[in-house]
């Protein structure tokens, strides 16, 4: 299984990438220059996956290594979801679980350098320690699960929710086991020590730096100033049957429960957990543009109640012996045929590649150019700065404040480039960068993409100072 998962991630190594993953490439490149998150670049999510991939780019950075990264993260993650479904359940189950996570992972953008990959695999080893500390209750197996999930929180500020039931669910537990709410209470704070060592790190690496006062800014307060757009669902068709696929085996396996299979009491606290997970995912789904990789924290869910539904089914009879089939081979067949379609050359980085290398002719290493509306993994391939320290531009509004600043950075420094990512061929757009860039550039170029990236981008504009 883990030679499958490797090799429907590989196949997809040089596929274009997601917007998102973008952001994380250039800020993780940047972050291993010595340019700070949040004091040098704008970024609203937590510093988890830049350090990570910081540490990654001390190596010659390229998407290949970030890749080949996100591979061996969804190994370790498949390897857990085998262990708890084999521990919890029977080796069946965790064969099915952990074929189920394989395929399916692929079709939501596992392979993806971002940040729900790092939060499916830290819940996973909370799980898992914490399946351990219910059979042998041992301190380092309580702290290791707390550890784990509160791990999980510096990748993504909504793995919060899921944190706060676990660790509500693991103290309740623990005052009904210890029959004692002080020795409880003083056992689980024992448990957090390295949970708050590894809080009292990251926030002295923020304070020492100077970036604790912007990561507050824009980790939470431009939040709160994008409501609107967090609260937008967009979904695809297209995924409609790979996700009906993955939630058939809970309800079938809901209806089956009625009829009152018999749960042992460590499946019904996993089935417990399990529960907590996919209530406190929820909010990690916003904003749904599309379907996609904000359904991977879900998927370890998924696959470990399709690991045991489909080992239960197999005993009822012929008819969901049937759909089970049916089920396994629409997950199989959509991760095969996803990987298959995506690895095609239309869908490679070749433009990007091309353009970078342009870039790099028309420019020296030192030089910064800017890129529009909303590419930022241009400046990762094409290893030059931003001019700017937002990445990105026209998703999401920026304060009056930060814009001026902005406007202030461009002006004291222009970049030597600007690259501007039309659908039309046509330079538009509304704000004060566009007034900038119209008083201060021209366009020299306009270069057609071989296929539209995003869906939506098919022309490149090139832009050089007056």
């Amino acid at each position: 299984m883990a030679i499958i998962q490797v090799t429907l991630f590989l196949a997809l190594a040089d596929s274009r990438p997601f917007f998102d993953e973008g952001v994380y490439l250039t800020g993780s490149w940047l972050f291993s220059k010595g340019v700070l998150p949040y004091l040098d670049f704008f970024e609203s999510k937590p510093i988890g996956i830049f350090a990570v991939g910081a540490f990654l780019f001390s190596l010659p950075p390229s998407v290949l290594i970030a890749r080949i990264f996100m591979a061996l993260v969804a190994v370790a993650s498949m390897i857990i979801i085998f262990f708890i479904a084999k521990k919890a359940f029977n080796e069946k189950a965790g064969f099915i679980a952990a074929g189920f996570f394989a395929f399916a992972s692929i079709f939501f953008g596992d392979f993806w350098f971002v940040i729900e990959p790092f939060v499916s695999l830290f819940a996973l080893f909370s799980v898992f320690c914490y399946l351990n500390f219910l059979e042998k209750p041992k301190m380092k197996w309580l702290a290791a699960a707390i550890f784990f999930i509160s791990f999980a929180v510096w990748f993504k500020q909504t793995a919060i929710l899921i944190a706060a039931m676990f660790l509500v669910f693991f103290l309740y537990n623990e005052i009904r086991r210890q029959k004692n709410i002080s020795k409880a209470i003083l056992l689980f704070a024992e448990s957090f020590i390295p949970t708050i060592v590894l809080f009292a790190l990251i926030f002295a690496f923020l304070l020492f730096s100077g970036s604790f006062s912007y990561f507050l800014e824009y980790a939470f307060g431009f939040h709160s100033q994008n409501l609107g757009y967090y609260g937008q669902i967009i979904l695809s068709w297209k995924f409609l049957p790979v996700l009906a696929a993955i939630a058939l085996p809970a309800l079938l396996l809901a209806a089956l429960l009625v009829k009152k299979i018999n749960l042992d009491s460590r499946q019904k606290q996993l089935f417990f957990i399990l529960i907590l997970w996919l209530i406190g995912g929820l909010a990690m789904l916003l904003p749904l543009l599309g379907c996609c990789m904000h359904f991977i924290p879900m998927l370890p869910v998924f696959s470990l109640v399709s690991g045991f539904a489909f080992a239960e089914f197999w005993k009822k009879g012929v008819f969901l012996k049937i759909v089970s089939g049916l089920i396994l081979f629409a997950i199989i067949f959509g991760g095969i045929f996803y990987a298959a379609y995506y690895s095609n050359a239309e869908n490679s980085f070749n433009d990007l590649n091309s353009l970078a290398e342009k870039i790099k002719a028309a420019s020296n290493a030192e030089d910064k150019i800017l890129v529009l509306p909303a590419m930022p993994e241009v400046y990762f391939v094409s290893q030059r700065l931003p001019a700017t320290k937002a990445l990105y531009f026209g998703l999401i509004e920026y304060s009056q404040e930060f814009m001026r600043g902005e406007i202030q950075r461009l002006s004291a420094n222009p970049p030597k480039i600007i690259v501007f990512f039309s659908s039309d061929g046509n330079f538009s757009g509304n704000g004060q960068i566009f007034v900038f860039i119209k008083q201060n550039f021209v366009e020299k170029e306009k270069i057609k993409l071989r296929a539209p990236l995003y869906g939506t981008y098919a022309f490149v504009l090139w832009f050089e100072k007056k």
